[in-house]
């Protein structure tokens, strides 16, 4: 019984209460840290207060790190730099997603999800949580030299394979004989999307608006959205078109996710103006921001010039 306790003693020191990660090793048994070809990075102020929200010790859902503080110190005051191993994340292809941003009015598309390596200016490993929203883990680390990222560090970031320019397809145009009708929608950016009716017996559109369909999301309260307004202060037409409620996180405390889709009608004149997108506000007895991307907004507008 006694060798049992020490056995079982052993094995917690060095599986949950190790101190220190392990040191990198490649060709030899540590790095070159300032030779590795790759972007410098640092947490932020506050991505170091919660470190393993962002970082694990292990490319697993449980770390037997998380409560162990000293394990993770090294973040607290060095860089680190991606590794290029990766380690794809369990259901992968149940929650895997992609995220499209703009940088300089060009738009790219990540699509990643999964767990990273990182080595610190000490030559320990640790591994970073992927997920899927860009804009989300940019704003939780820096470049150590201060600087504005680049492309090529948004890749040294984000991965290589995972990070590429988009390719913007068409607006799709659908022609229904039955209605005598045209629709044109452009791609749907997140729950965002422009669309637009026409007639086949003109070959026209029916007016010179265009629809901003939104998909809306509050948690737990509902908005009941009535009124929207451009950044330039101008009220434009709101339509509810319907509500949704997915309470699929509520187990976890997270509150029930409700939907309200509305469409926003916007003249052809003003989206000409905002090529580089634009934002809009709805409100009801809630409020939220809707963000229109640039590529979204020329998508649609090639999408209908043959139609006016």
């Amino acid at each position: 019984m006694r060798n049992l306790l020490i056995i079982s003693f052993t094995i917690s020191i060095l599986t949950g209460c190790q101190s220190t990660p392990p040191t990198y090793t490649g060709t030899a048994e540590s790095c070159d840290f300032n030779q590795i070809n790759a972007t410098s990075f640092m947490p932020t102020e506050m991505t170091k207060k919660y470190i393993t929200n962002t970082f694990k010790s292990t490319p697993d859902s449980y770390d037997p790190q998380l409560r162990n503080k000293d394990y993770f110190s090294p973040l607290q005051t060095e860089s680190f730099k991606f590794t290029g191993k990766i380690v794809p994340k369990t259901f992968s292809s149940q929650y895997k997603k992609e995220d499209r941003v703009e940088i300089n009015g060009i738009p790219y598309v990540f699509n990643g999800y999964e767990w990273a390596e990182i080595v610190t200016e000490s030559c320990k490993i640790y591994w970073y949580d992927r997920g899927n929203y860009v804009n989300m883990m940019k704003n939780g680390s820096v470049k150590s030299d201060g600087s504005e990222f680049t492309i090529a560090d948004y890749k040294s970031f984000f991965g290589e394979k995972n990070f590429q320019e988009l390719t913007i397809a068409p607006a799709r145009v659908e022609h229904d004989k039955f209605k005598e009708s045209i629709i044109i929608r452009g791609d749907d950016d997140d729950g965002i999307l422009f669309r637009a009716w026409g007639s086949t017996k003109t070959n026209k559109l029916n007016d010179n608006n265009v629809q901003l369909y939104a998909r809306v999301k509050f948690i737990e309260n509902w908005a009941h959205l009535d009124l929207a307004f451009d950044e330039d202060a101008n009220k434009r037409q709101l339509t509810k078109i319907g509500t949704d409620v997915d309470c699929s996180s509520s187990s976890l405390g997270l509150g029930c996710t409700l939907t309200e889709t509305v469409g926003i009608e916007i003249p052809v004149s003003y989206l000409r103006t905002k090529q580089n997108g634009f934002q809009i506000k709805v409100s009801g007895s809630r409020e939220a921001i809707i963000t229109v991307k640039g590529y979204q907004v020329k998508q649609i507008l090639a999408g209908i010039e043959p139609f006016i």
